[in-house]
């Protein structure tokens, strides 16, 4: 008796073929029937996706993206606002007990070595927070206003142009803090 593929479309490999056994682990790592998927889901559906066949009617895009590409994305743009959150404050820590931070109350100071590299973390985080406004743009489909299920009226014709706005800002942002490591942005410029 032949099994099943667990996961009918959620995988691009073909699961009747010759060496189905491979490709039935291979979805069972990416599906399981009752449970929500998790980042195995995310890795296998953005590793082995496939073209759905329609496109959403705002970005004219195609579902798969949706459905594989974007929750990976969002998987490791969130690993990334972590990872530079995390080092920021690790390498806070680290330049604070070796005196290179002082706080007094009457007194503070830093090194140029502490400005240099905390304006490339912010350089970093803004870059990162552009990236996650464009994906923003695209999880506009997923909105539950009540009454429509998608982008309504408000959304497209208010909230897509702020998200545009927000991603110039977070570029401007971005250059600007790089530009403090090399000393091409005068300190004066920010506020």
């Amino acid at each position: 008796m032949r099994r099943r593929p667990i996961c009918s479309r959620s995988c691009a490999i073909d699961c009747r073929g010759p060496g189905s056994s491979r490709a039935l682990q291979v979805c069972s790592l990416c599906w399981s029937p009752r449970q929500k998927p998790a980042t195995g889901a995310s890795s296998c559906g953005f590793l082995y996706h496939v073209p759905y066949g329609a496109d959403d009617p705002l970005y004219n895009k195609d579902i798969g993206f949706y459905l594989f590409s974007l929750p990976a994305y969002i998987l490791i743009k969130n690993w990334m606002l972590l990872t530079l959150v995390l080092s920021a404050l690790f390498a806070g820590t680290i330049y604070w007990v070796h005196g290179d931070i002082e706080y007094d109350i009457h007194h503070r100071s830093m090194s140029p070595t502490v400005i240099a590299h905390g304006s490339a973390l912010f350089g970093l985080l803004f870059a990162v927070k552009a990236w996650s406004y464009g994906l923003d743009r695209y999880l506009l489909l997923y909105g539950d206003n009540g009454v429509v299920v998608g982008a309504s009226y408000t959304d497209i014709h208010l909230g897509l142009p702020a998200l545009w706005l927000m991603i110039g800002l977070s570029i401007i942002a971005a250059f600007t803090a790089v530009g403090q490591t090399s000393g091409c942005v005068p300190i004066g410029f920010l506020p």
